[in-house]
């Protein structure tokens, strides 16, 4: 037998072995961090993070040993390319007789401020995810956390019990660097999946929107454009169970989100009305919750592509517009063009092909 060869056999299939490594893991093994920071136009504080839930790399190897044993490894190897580093960690799990590996890295630039332990734990969990490790994190919604801010130091502290948490730094906010200074509430996996799940079970009974109309909305036919009065918006709130005010104001806040990183001002509003079916309405906050949900359908995987790609993949709006004229295959110039046409699957898709086309240049440079 071969020294490299584990003795002990393997009960699970790997069918059985990916699910039990790609399982939610406990709310207590599930760290969140604030990165990027916005204006909360309607809730109980001035701003909100954007919630990014990881697994640290502890938590990874107790996975790998409660579900693999001992018939596991891991490597790393480091690149030395032009002006960065990149550091690659490999997993390997035995089964069925042979040694199945998973391989991806990060990059460290040389003299930055990134350490040999980060670097070991961040290339581990992206190799992780290869194995469906903390991938069910890649499945929730946005997440939203509530900052909460003392403006008065000579004020007892308002912030609630459990917010334990604490941010601060320098953030982009409506593109101006704002400094922020808070505690948040460490969110609950349990709870946010739930309340996602909740929100999906009363979406069952919506139909989608598969209109396409003109990029031109004065040549959609005048019942398209009709405005809406508050007492018809009235009629249509009494006539349905619809949300709750909590979740209307949430997801006024959401629509302002987007509106503020596309650069859309909330008077020129009305002419989003048409890629929705929707008639017109004086203001955002004036529309039934179900053309909410279907403009921020529409618009959110537009402003995760130019958010995660400045903030993930250090790329620029026109890069991340090109990518996204090689996935709908048609020249992309401008945001207005990508209505309609970008969903949750078409981002991850273009994410896939940026990850892609760096493992090829990392590849062409070993």
């Amino acid at each position: 037998m071969n020294a490299n060869q584990p003795q002990t056999q393997q009960v699970l299939s790997q069918k059985e072995v990916l699910e039990q490594l790609s399982r939610p893991f406990e709310d207590h093994e599930i760290e969140w961090k604030i990165e990027n920071v916005i204006q909360n136009y309607y809730g109980k504080t001035q701003y909100q993070g954007i919630g990014f839930g990881y697994i640290d790399a502890r938590a990874i190897q107790r996975r790998l040993n409660e579900v693999c044993g001992l018939n596991w490894s891991s490597s790393y190897q480091a690149h030395l390319l032009d002006q960065v580093i990149l550091f690659e960690c490999t997993i390997g799990i035995y089964m069925n007789n042979e040694w199945i590996y998973r391989t991806d890295g990060v990059e460290l630039e040389i003299g930055g401020i990134e350490r040999g332990k980060s670097a070991y734990s961040n290339a581990l969990k992206r190799a992780a995810v290869h194995f469906g490790i903390g991938h069910f994190l890649y499945e929730l919604d946005t997440v939203y956390i509530d900052i909460y801010q003392n403006d008065k130091p000579d004020e007892k502290q308002s912030y609630p019990s459990n917010a334990d948490k604490y941010v601060g730094g320098n953030f982009k906010v409506n593109g101006n660097k704002v400094y922020i200074k808070g505690k948040y509430v460490m969110p609950r996996y349990s709870e946010i999946i739930k309340k996602q799940n909740d929100k999906k079970s009363k979406q069952g009974n919506i139909p989608q929107q598969q209109h396409n109309p003109s990029s031109n909305p004065q040549s959609l036919p005048q019942t398209q454009n009709r405005v809406i009065t508050p007492n018809d918006q009235q009629r249509n709130h009494s006539n349905s169970s619809g949300p709750t005010p909590e979740e209307y104001r949430h997801m006024v806040n959401c629509i302002f989100e987007c509106f503020a990183r596309l650069g859309i001002t909330p008077e020129n509003a009305h002419h989003l009305y048409a890629y929705v079916d929707s008639p017109v309405y004086k203001s955002i906050d004036e529309a039934p919750f179900e053309v909410l949900q279907a403009l921020f359908a529409m618009l959110n995987p537009i402003k995760l592509l130019l958010e995660l790609g400045e903030s993930t993949f250090k790329m620029d709006q026109a890069t991340m517009l090109n990518y996204a004229s090689r996935l709908l295959n048609e020249h992309i110039q401008k945001i207005s063009q990508l209505f309609n046409k970008l969903n949750k699957e078409g981002l991850n898709m273009i994410f896939d092909m940026i990850r892609n086309d760096q493992r090829e240049q990392q590849q062409n440079y070993a």
